[in-house]
């Protein structure tokens, strides 16, 4: 067990953003899936280490009985869009270099399928390949569940050889990243992007019915060291505080 305190970073949403629709959205519209035949394709694309399209072509139909022309060229659409989708979001390879820097220990857990992460990775392969050891990568799609499975952040942890109340997941969903860290004891950094998208979560902190972050930032850019380090001195207000005081 070290002391030494460990930082987890989500990708999607966090340190890049990508299309308004998912893929499994852009492959059931293509190929006439129904709702819950997404939801199905969703949670196997995001837990299955697919190859290629050809296999995610035939696991369409042979899970959902699609017979019709048009599969094949559907999802080789969606997969060739999605190596060029991840856009950075600003500060944050500003952010992570500091943090680099600061000497925290890196690490990334996240709801993923192959095409994104090669995106993701276009932008932030010094990150993801270089700081953070290979077996704190953590990626849905390899481990073959998702967040918000403990198992996830509770097997993170012991890899990395620290308590939990000395680690931090630093994501932009509440259901995925906030509250299951929270759960497992971490402290947790909401970052709140789009709020739009997570007003009804918001609504429930705000209103005591769901646990509160640690600390809640409208961007990643407002990470600063200082931030994080205050997150492990126990100090989540003075951490908002100092973020606010080292963006101005």
């Amino acid at each position: 067990m070290t002391d030494r305190p460990l930082i987890v970073f989500d990708i999607g949403s966090t340190l890049v953003t990508g299309p308004a629709q998912g893929p499994a959205r852009r492959i059931a519209t293509q190929v006439g899936l129904d709702a819950s035949q997404k939801a199905a394709l969703h949670q196997a694309l995001m837990t299955t280490d697919f190859t290629g399209p050809a296999e995610v072509a035939a696991f369409v139909r042979n899970g959902f009985g699609v017979t019709g022309p048009g599969v094949e060229a559907a999802v080789e659409q969606v997969w060739s869009a999605q190596l060029d989708e991840a856009v950075p979001i600003p500060g944050s390879a500003e952010v992570l270099t500091a943090l680099a820097e600061a000497d925290f220990q890196l690490a990334v857990l996240s709801n993923i399928w192959p095409p994104f992460l090669d995106a993701a990775r276009r932008h932030f392969s010094w990150f993801i390949d270089d700081l953070v050891p290979h077996d704190r990568r953590i990626f849905s799609f390899r481990a073959g569940i998702k967040k918000p499975a403990p198992e996830l952040f509770l097997g993170l942890l012991r890899t990395a050889g620290v308590s939990a109340d000395r680690a931090v997941m630093v994501g932009d969903s509440y259901r995925h990243d906030i509250a299951p860290a929270a759960a497992a004891g971490m402290r947790t950094v909401w970052l709140l992007h789009e709020p739009v998208r997570e007003a009804a979560n918001v609504v429930q902190v705000l209103n005591h019915g769901a646990s509160g972050p640690s600390l809640t930032l409208g961007s990643i850019s407002d990470l600063t060291v200082t931030a994080a380090e205050a997150l492990f001195a126990e100090r989540a207000g003075t951490a908002a505080s100092a973020a606010m005081k080292e963006k101005a």
